[in-house]
């Protein structure tokens, strides 16, 4: 069973990314989930940039699904929520986004971590970066 880690929360001011409706198009909404996966290690003293030159370990998006549920809109105000569950070799991050206390947008992301010189071989999740990412 993937252990579950914290939660983290970001919130963020739409000011572009905004199609010709002045709303986010569905092509854009993994780059504002993006916001809180980096604000999740960012809080953890992490970033897939740092895993890589410290660790030599790559990520690799390996699946992802997005459920749209409402418009966001150019100027609205949004809080994106996001945890993580740990595999053995992946990262699920599971999100939410969030108008008014309204349920906007979901998305779950599984990242498999590589090895930097040779992507066709998985890490396993160390116990030093399990206890940073909890």
């Amino acid at each position: 069973m993937p252990e579950r880690a914290r939660v983290n929360h970001v919130t963020t001011t739409i000011s572009k990314s905004v199609d010709q409706y002045e709303h986010i198009n569905y092509k854009n909404f993994p780059a504002l989930f993006e916001l809180g996966q980096d604000s999740y290690l960012a809080e953890c003293k992490l970033s897939f940039d740092l895993l890589e030159t410290r660790d030599e370990i790559r990520s690799v998006v390996v699946s992802y699904k997005v459920d749209i549920k409402s418009s966001i809109l150019k100027g609205d105000t949004v809080n994106i929520a996001t945890s993580l569950r740990l595999g053995v070799t992946s990262l699920t991050f599971e999100q939410n986004i969030k108008k008014d206390k309204v349920l906007v947008a979901t998305q779950e992301i599984v990242v498999v971590l590589v090895e930097a010189n040779d992507m066709t071989q998985k890490v396993a999740i160390s116990s030093d970066l399990r206890v940073a990412l909890r």
